[in-house]
């Protein structure tokens, strides 16, 4: 078989390519320290490269979701300890004024100091981490608490909603981030539980008509009043047919109440929108016939400090210890909102190292595929260019000079 030169050239020209390629190959492991720098280098490691891959950067996200978390958590830790330190410090002057040896000059001065510890826990429940409300919920650019007057009397308003923000801190594993500032400032409400209607169109919806309380008797159509803090609304039951009829008046008079139908679906509560104020439905017949005759009092965190307070401006001494004794719940109850940020925070360092563990191993694993091997490299380097530089001695051996060569 006859070898023509232009076969001779080709073929000396792939094999040169090819030594070449593999030099530079190992030349850019070397370059890059790593043994795979494209699919190709190694397709059987592929899948298993991309998983740790894929595990390394749910850690760095995962640990990113911690260190917010702990920020976040840091500002109601220390919001909190400062509610519990003021409540603290408002139980001593209940307990003092409410001695013997108090009078009404010394139970004014104090109504003052308790008025300013009102304002700071305000302050403090509308505390900020960034440009976000901690306290109200999903409502994070809404201002929780607002401190009005109604009806001449000072309510703290919830303006948040029940939204639970959590994050993802491990695979699968989530924690709430953030505490309800009416879980937290101003529950329980203040509201009057409804007794059994007994409706004969039962359970009692909207739609019910209130003639059918009573087994079918109806109810007494006169008025109830409704007094909510220093306001009061007399409600006209001839002007409402149905359950719901009546539900809209009552929501709609104007201070600050709501009324529902209760879980039982056999009667109706009404509850007080704001803390501070005691709920009170005068004992008359209509009332009976409803069944929300009674009174209740905010029992929250702002519902006791603006009851002590009042006390203290009207040097009434039982008012005084009653929230004296029920400040003590305030106080429990801003103790567990702040061991429960506190055990979230351990929870979280906890999760932290762990995830910081499992990066360090994951990191190994990924470096025993990834990784080069200098000295085997440093071998094959040399062995790839001696076989080149071989390679054009024997190249120039075999293409001998042609006359084009000596023309010119």
């Amino acid at each position: 078989m006859r070898i023509s030169t232009n076969m001779i050239y080709n073929k000396a020209y792939r094999n040169l390519t090819s030594a070449f390629d593999r030099f530079v190959r190992i030349q850019e492991k070397l370059a890059t320290g790593k043994r795979i720098n494209r699919p190709s280098d190694a397709p059987a490691d592929i899948p298993q490269d991309l998983l740790y891959r894929k595990e390394l950067k749910d850690m760095d996200q995962y640990q990113s979701n911690i260190e917010y978390a702990n920020s976040w958590l840091s500002v109601a830790d220390t919001a909190l300890s400062n509610v519990t330190q003021l409540l603290t410090n408002a139980k001593a002057i209940a307990l003092e004024q409410g001695n013997d040896s108090a009078d009404a000059q010394t139970r004014q001065s104090a109504a003052l100091q308790i008025d300013s510890i009102i304002s700071q826990i305000v302050q403090l429940g509308n505390t900020k981490h960034g440009n976000r409300y901690i306290f109200a919920g999903y409502k994070t650019r809404t201002r929780p608490f607002s401190l009005e007057t109604a009806g001449g009397q000072q309510v703290v308003r919830y303006n948040g909603d029940e939204g639970q923000m959590s994050v993802e801190i491990s695979n699968g594993v989530q924690i709430v981030l953030n505490q309800i500032g009416k879980d937290v400032f101003s529950t329980p409400e203040t509201v009057i539980n409804g007794s059994d209607v007994n409706s004969t169109d039962s359970p009692i919806t909207s739609s019910t008509l209130l003639s059918t309380f009573n087994g079918g008797s109806g109810i007494n159509n006169g008025t109830i009043t409704i007094t909510n803090g220093g306001q009061t609304a007399n409600i006209a039951v001839t002007n409402s047919d149905t359950v719901g009829d009546l539900i809209d008046a009552i929501n709609s008079a104007g201070i600050n109440v709501e009324a529902e139908i209760n879980s039982s679906e056999n009667g109706i509560n009404i509850k007080s929108t704001v803390s501070g104020t005691t709920l009170r439905v005068s004992n008359n017949q209509t009332a009976q016939d409803l069944g929300i005759v009674g009174e209740a009092q905010s029992s929250d965190i702002f519902g006791i400090l603006l009851r002590l307070k009042q006390g203290l401006e009207n040097n009434d001494r039982d008012q005084i210890l009653s929230a004296a004794g029920d400040m003590e719940d305030a106080i429990d109850k801003a103790l567990q909102a702040w061991v429960e940020v506190g055990t979230k925070m351990k929870r979280l360092d906890m999760t932290k190292s762990k995830i910081g563990n499992e990066f360090v191993n994951i990191t190994d694993l990924l470096s025993q595929i990834e990784d080069a091997d200098f000295a085997d490299l440093t071998v094959k380097l040399t062995k790839e260019q001696n076989i080149y530089q071989s390679l054009l001695k024997s190249i120039s051996a075999i293409i001998q000079p042609s006359l084009l060569d000596f023309l010119g």
